[in-house]
C-alpha cells in the first residue's frame, strides 16, 4: 500500500511540460521459508508537476535487482489501475537476466498525479539467511523527460508468527462507550521482540488517547513488550469506542484490528511517508512490560491470523425513517428539463458514512433509452454507457430532517414519446425488502414519498414516473 499526499496547485499546461517521476517501491522485510506468492509489493509514481488536463504517457521503467538477486525473487503480478485511465498492457514487464524492463503506454495519471506502475510477488530463496539485505534499483522516464532513480531497502528477517484472538460483536447506545481489549497470541517458536497494534476505524469512534499511539486514517499502537513463545497478552487499559451522541440506531462500523512486528512498522513507516500520525497524550497504553532491543528484524510468516475485528453497533430499536423525493417530470421531444431527486432523513439519529459503513447512501439514475444527460451532478459519474449514473451521498453526515438532492438536466430526443420509471430505496441493514407500486401519469404530480411496510427502514419503494427511471441504493461497502 502506497499513501500519497497530494499538492492542489495547477501547474502549465501539460503539453509543455518535460515530466519528472519520482517512484516508491515498498521495502520489502520477508522470512525465509515465506510460501510463493504470500507477499506482495507496489510500485508506483507521483508527477513532480500536475498533468492538468491529464494526457495519455508513456512510462518506461526498470526494476534493477542485481544486489539482491541471491535473497529474492519478483515476480510481475499486473497492475492495479482502480484510479488510473489507462491502455491495458498484457505484459507490460519483462525480466532479463536481473533487470526488469517495463514499459506502459497511453497512461493517464490519475487526477493528474498518480501513476500504478505495478504489483510483484517477492519469494525469499534458498540461499538467504536472516540478517542479509540490500538494495533494489528503480529507475522511470516518461516520454522524453529526465530519468530518475529511487531505492528500495530489502531486508531478510528471523521467522514469527502472531495471532489476533479478537472476533466480537458490541453495542452501544448513542453517546455511550464499549470497551474492548484486543489480544495477540505468539504462535511460534521464537520470542517476538515487540508487537504493533494496528486499529482501522475513523478516530472519531476511537475515545483512547495513549502517548505510545499514533493517530491518523488509522491508528497504530507501538509496544516493547517481549512476547514468549504460547503465550497470550492483551491491553492492561481496555481500548474505549464511543459512539456519536445522535447516531442512528443500527449503524455499525467494523473495527479492523492487526498485528505488526517492529520490523513491519518500520516498513509500513516509510510506506506512509512519514504520514503514520501524531501521538496521544494521555498514559500509555500496555501489555506486559518487558525490555527487548531488536537485532535481526523479525517477519511475520503467517498473514492471514493477525487480523481480528470488533463489530461495533449502536445500539435501539428505533432505526430512522426515509424519505425520497422523486417528482415527475415532463419531457419535450427535443428539449431539455431539470429533475431533482434524492432521500430525506426523517429521523431519529443521524447517518455517519464516514463512521458507519452501512449509513453510505448512494443513488442510481438509469435512463431510457431517448433520454441524456446534458448535465449531471458533480456528485455522480456514469456507469454503462452513460444510459446509469452513480451518485453519492460522500462523506458529510445526514441529521434527521436534512436532505441530500442530486440534479441533472435530461434532454429527450425528437422522436421520445415517454417511458416508466422507478425509484428504490434498499434495505441497507436488512435482507429482503417490501415493495410499493405507485402509478403516475407522464408529467403527473410525484413528491416526497416515505418508505412504508413493516419494515420501514430503509425498505424498498418502486415508483412509475413518467420519464426517467430513478434508482436509488446502497453501494456495498
Amino acid at each position: 500500500m502506497v499513501l500519497i499526499v497530494l499538492s492542489t496547485a495547477a501547474s502549465p499546461a501539460s503539453a509543455a511540460v518535460a515530466h519528472r517521476l519520482n517512484t516508491v517501491l515498498d521495502p520489502i522485510t520477508i522470512a525465509p521459508g515465506t510460501p510463493e506468492d504470500s507477499y506482495l509489493a507496489s510500485l508506483s509514481g507521483v508527477l513532480a508537476q500536475r498533468d492538468v488536463p491529464a494526457r495519455p504517457h508513456r512510462i518506461a521503467y526498470t526494476i534493477d535487482l542485481t544486489e539482491v538477486a541471491d535473497l529474492v525473487e519478483l515476480g510481475f503480478e499486473g497492475i492495479q489501475d482502480v484510479i488510473v485511465a489507462a491502455a491495458a498492457e498484457e505484459d507490460p514487464c519483462q525480466l532479463r537476466g536481473t533487470i526488469f524492463h517495463c514499459l506502459r503506454t497511453g497512461v493517464r495519471p490519475a487526477a493528474g498525479w498518480v501513476i500504478m506502475l505495478g504489483s510483484f510477488s517477492v519469494t525469499p530463496t534458498s540461499n538467504a539467511r536472516s540478517g542479509d539485505g540490500g538494495q533494489i534499483t528503480v529507475t522511470a522516464r516518461v516520454d522524453e523527460g529526465p530519468i530518475t532513480t529511487s531505492t528500495s531497502q530489502v531486508r531478510i528477517g528471523e521467522s514469527v508468527d502472531l495471532a489476533t484472538l479478537n472476533k466480537e460483536k458490541v453495542s452501544a447506545a448513542p453517546g455511550r462507550a464499549v470497551r474492548v481489549s484486543p489480544r495477540v497470541r505468539n504462535v511460534g517458536t521464537a520470542p517476538v521482540r515487540g508487537a504493533v497494534l494496528g486499529i482501522w476505524a475513523d478516530r472519531k469512534l476511537i475515545d483512547t488517547d495513549a502517548s505510545n499511539c499514533f493517530y491518523s486514517y488509522q491508528i497504530f499502537c507501538v509496544f516493547d513488550t517481549a512476547l514468549a513463545p504460547g503465550r497470550t497478552y492483551a491491553l492492561a487499559t481496555p481500548l474505549v469506542l464511543r459512539t456519536p451522541a445522535d447516531a442512528a440506531a443500527g449503524s455499525r462500523a467494523d473495527v479492523g484490528l492487526s498485528w505488526l512486528t517492529p520490523a513491519l512498522w518500520e516498513d509500513q513507516k516509510k510506506i506512509l511517508h512519514g504520514l503514520q500520525g501524531k501521538p496521544g497524550r494521555g498514559t500509555a497504553l500496555r501489555l506486559v512490560p518487558a525490555a527487548g532491543a531488536a537485532e535481526v528484524p523479525q517477519v511475520d510468516v503467517d498473514g492471514d491470523n493477525d487480523q481480528g475485528l470488533v463489530q461495533l453497533t449502536v445500539a435501539g430499536s428505533r432505526r430512522p425513517a426515509l424519505a425520497i423525493s422523486a417528482p415527475a417530470v415532463t419531457l419535450a421531444p427535443g428539449r431539455t428539463a431539470t429533475v431533482r431527486f434524492g432521500i430525506t432523513n426523517r429521523g431519529p439519529g443521524t447517518l455517519y458514512p464516514t463512521l458507519f459503513g452501512n449509513t453510505a447512501l448512494s443513488t442510481w439514475l438509469t435512463l431510457p433509452k431517448g433520454v441524456t444527460v446534458a448535465k449531471a451532478d458533480k456528485r455522480c459519474y456514469p456507469e454503462f454507457a452513460r444510459s446509469e449514473w452513480s451518485c453519492h451521498q460522500g462523506d458529510a453526515a445526514l441529521p434527521a430532517g436534512h436532505a441530500t438532492t442530486f440534479v441533472f438536466r435530461l434532454t429527450a430526443a425528437k422522436g421520445f414519446t415517454g417511458a416508466s420509471a422507478r425509484v428504490e430505496v434498499r434495505d441497507a441493514w436488512l435482507d429482503g425488502a417490501r415493495v410499493l407500486r405507485i402509478g403516475v401519469s407522464a408529467g403527473g404530480a410525484g413528491g416526497g414519498l416515505p418508505v412504508s411496510g413493516p419494515t420501514a427502514w430503509p425498505g424498498l419503494l418502486l415508483v412509475v414516473l413518467g420519464a426517467v427511471l430513478l434508482r436509488v441504493g446502497r453501494r456495498a461497502r
